[in-house]
């Protein structure tokens, strides 16, 4: 008999050259560490639909932005993770204040460099995520020239992280 994977869904907000992290509390799963707000697929939901239903939950609303791209994170005991960039609107850190759910104690938009000297505090998905050179080139890519990901197809079947363009959306 065949297990089947899980599936899950995040959203990752791009704001200028900045990230949005949240801390999970002690109580959540991987507890203190920072991440992104998404969660695990209910039964015949899709990760772009888990990915606003979670990040709404957690956050309380979510703040004008445009999906530019996927990125699909391969974990060995919890299946695929789906991590959806968002470019945020302008203006959004200074207009937009989560409310955060008892999953998360803090929130921050960060750098980069924010998050490389931080590695070992990161939730699994963000850590693959930051130590992935091609998936820093693309997000960085998108931050600097403020346009969409680029499609990269997985090279090996069991690549840990595929990049796709913003029509892997829902």
């Amino acid at each position: 008999m065949t297990r089947k994977r899980r599936r899950s869904g995040g959203l990752l907000f791009l704001s200028g050259r900045r990230i949005l992290v949240l801390k999970r509390s002690a109580k959540a799963s991987n507890g203190g560490t920072w991440g992104l707000p998404g969660g695990r697929c209910d039964a015949e939901e899709s990760p772009g639909r888990a990915a606003l239903r979670e990040a709404t939950e957690e956050l309380g609303a979510l703040p004008p932005a445009d999906v530019v791209g996927c990125l699909s994170v391969r974990r060995a005991r919890s299946g695929r993770y789906d991590v959806y960039v968002v470019r945020a609107g302008r203006g959004v850190r200074e207009r937009w204040r989560p409310r955060l759910c008892s999953e998360h104690t803090r929130y921050r938009w960060v750098r980069l460099e924010w998050l490389f000297s931080r590695l070992e505090r990161l939730h699994p998905v963000l850590r693959t995520i930051c130590q992935k050179p091609e998936v820093l080139r693309a997000v960085c890519d998108v931050m600097e020239r403020e346009r969409a990901l680029p499609s990269v197809p997985p090279r090996r079947r069991k690549q840990t992280v595929v990049i796709a363009g913003a029509d892997a959306f829902v």
